[in-house]
């Protein structure tokens, strides 16, 4: 037995948490969905005209899926970050 709490304490702590200081570099390390070129109002969203860049404030690229096909409700300008709202 006090060979498996030793085992156990110097397995640590599994849960991975983020320390303070690294909060600000993981919203900068991940992506958002940007505008690859400017996309005109009534324009589908493809893989043609959105791309996934830094920083990641915005729509995650796992959501990519869920975007293709949607259309734009309003003029997206080249390297403008998508919002939900942009389109339906």
């Amino acid at each position: 037995i006090g060979d498996l709490r030793e085992v156990s304490q110097i397995m640590g702590i599994y849960d991975k948490k983020c320390f303070e200081v690294e909060e600000q570099t993981k919203i900068i390390a991940r992506k958002s969905i940007f505008a690859k070129k400017d996309i005109q109002k009534g324009e589908l969203l493809s893989a043609e005209n959105i791309i996934s860049k830094r920083p990641g404030t915005g729509i995650s690229p796992r959501f990519q899926i869920n975007i293709l096909g949607k259309t734009a409700n309003r003029k997206i300008l080249l390297g403008e970050m998508l919002s939900w709202s942009d389109f339906k």
